[in-house]
């Protein structure tokens, strides 16, 4: 099989704002640590616990940036795709760039290689992914064209363009070019830019499977899928919901038992040192639910991992914590 795949050690690498986030997550563990020794009794709780959670979030934004990249990239399997020999027109091509993936019979794939400063430079991405070395995902090039893109490190970069299943065949050509093959008039596909290793490998495979066919016209509109997940918006707004309701459940809970001004914020030493009404501060968590919710839910809608919207799940069960612990503690004042 040929191919190349980004492994979770590479795209730990090139992330170099997990690295940041990663410390940052390890110095408010550690703190968190140090504050349950040195903080008086009655704040060691809150106190440990926020930067326990702060530094978890930390965290899982840390594992989620280089995991949602791990596994991007390409591969020929089936049949001979070295190339070399053997009906290669039999392999498949299986592009994965995280946001968008398709598979292709090489047979039905024309290819040539292009320049990456001229009209195929990509200028915007749509919906993917950036670091050092590594893009991918779906990126706007320079001549307006809209692509599946996979390119890691300096290398040679290829345009793949799907011409139909039967795009190896002599039947398929005319004198005004090369005619698509009924599903791919029915089914426009998106054109693709890889640039990694082996990739000339992978051009003498596609060479070999469609004895150079010249590149066809684009077959229609580019039917670039979205990548929203209906569960993922399913699970943003059943978790936004639960987060709003129990912050509003606090609130009426603890309102008729709280003094009419509340203690609103603590020193190191535990001693207060701010005050407000307690109809202001009853607002503040549902208010802030429903913030967080919204930005949760609004992720969903975008072509993003599921695992994107831990953090905010991480914070919303922080604001709960810290809201159920601030009723409390004027509680036992009062």
């Amino acid at each position: 099989m040929t191919g190349y795949y980004i492994t979770f050690t590479q795209a730990l690498r090139d992330s170099y704002v997990s690295v940041f986030l990663a410390g940052i997550g390890i110095l408010l563990l550690i703190a968190a640590v140090i504050s349950w020794w040195l903080m008086k009794s009655h704040m060691r709780s809150m106190m440990t616990v926020t930067t326990a959670m702060i530094g978890l979030i930390m965290l899982a934004v840390t594992i989620w940036l280089p995991w949602s990249i791990t596994g991007t990239g390409w591969s020929v399997s089936g049949g001979q795709s070295s190339g070399q020999s053997g009906d290669v027109s039999q392999s498949v091509l299986t592009v994965n760039t995280g946001f968008g993936k398709v598979e292709w019979p090489l047979g039905g794939i024309v290819a040539r290689y292009v320049t990456n400063d001229n009209q195929y430079r990509p200028v915007l991405r749509t919906g993917g992914y950036g670091g050092s070395q590594l893009q991918t995902g779906r990126f706007r090039l320079a001549n307006g064209d809209n692509v599946l893109l996979f390119r890691y490190g300096t290398h040679p970069v290829l345009l793949l363009r799907y011409a139909g299943s039967g795009a190896a065949s002599p039947q398929s050509q005319s004198h005004a070019g090369v005619q698509s093959a009924p599903y791919a008039k029915s089914h426009p596909q998106p054109d693709i830019i890889l640039s990694s290793p082996n990739v000339n490998r992978l051009y003498t495979a596609i060479t070999a499977a469609t004895k150079g066919q010249p590149m066809p016209p684009r077959t229609g509109p580019l039917p670039i899928s979205t990548g929203v997940e209906p569960q993922n918006v399913i699970v943003a707004l059943l978790v936004a919901f639960i987060s709003v309701a129990v912050q509003v459940w606090l609130s009426v809970r603890f309102l008729p038992l709280l003094p009419a001004m509340v203690s609103s914020h603590w020193n190191f030493k535990g001693e207060v040192d701010g005050h407000m009404s307690k109809r202001v501060m009853v607002w503040i968590g549902p208010i802030l639910a429903a913030v967080f919710g919204a930005i949760s839910v609004g992720l969903a809608f975008t072509p993003s991992s599921l695992f994107l919207q831990v953090p905010f799940w991480l914070v919303q069960a922080l604001f709960i914590y810290v809201t159920w612990w601030m009723y409390q503690r004027n509680l036992h004042r009062s």
